[in-house]
């Protein structure tokens, strides 16, 4: 019995994950939420640091990986600060 790839739906799962952590509720502080979302933010970059894309996913070897936020940014500017410099994959990062 062959082992079955679950590597095409990783993607999906990445973005499920990224929805899921741009809609929790968060209760609590204003420095409390910032931090949440700073960890937030620290999960996104290194989920798309560890994925291996594959082949085709990318047009060009030169195109970045874009996260996007769909809706109200909870993040601030927590998101792009984590980002901010860093590669995945030997790709630029765009917010």
């Amino acid at each position: 019995m062959g082992r079955t790839s679950v590597r095409p739906t990783f993607p999906l799962a990445l973005l499920l994950i990224a929805v899921i952590l741009a809609t929790g509720a968060g209760s609590g502080a204003a420095a409390s939420s910032s931090r949440e979302y700073q960890v937030k933010a620290a999960f996104l970059y290194n989920f798309a640091r560890f994925t291996e894309w594959p082949a085709g996913t990318f047009s060009s070897r030169k195109n970045p990986l874009t996260i996007c936020i769909f809706g109200q940014d909870p993040f601030g500017s927590d998101l792009e600060d984590t980002v901010k410099g860093r590669t995945a994959s030997d790709r630029e990062i765009l917010i």
